[in-house]
């Protein structure tokens, strides 16, 4: 997918939405063109559990399958809509208050 169709994809337009609506500010320092992705790692790195790679900058990994890649079961805690909180942001993370 070309650089420009990611950034104005239905799903990164939807993951900018959410985020503003609970007014999560965009950090555009670094690299534009680069995008992330999710590797666990078995205890002693002998294995590699999950290899997730974006392929759209709106794109992240489902929680269910970092729980479960940790051998975590039971129902995936809801995430959507934290009430009352508000977001705050140093450099490098971002955390309800």
């Amino acid at each position: 997918m070309s650089i420009m169709k990611a950034v104005f994809s239905a799903k990164t337009r939807a993951a900018l939405s959410r985020a503003s609506d609970k007014k999560i500010k965009a950090n555009l320092k670094g690299d534009k063109l680069q995008i992330g992705g999710t590797l666990i790692i078995s205890k002693g790195g002998e294995k590699v559990l999950v290899d997730f790679k974006q392929e759209a900058p709106g794109d992240h990994i489902p929680l269910q399958t970092v729980l479960d890649a940790f051998g975590i079961k039971g129902e995936t805690p809801k995430t959507e809509g934290a009430e009352g909180g508000t977001v705050v942001c140093n450099d490098d993370v971002c955390q309800m208050k």
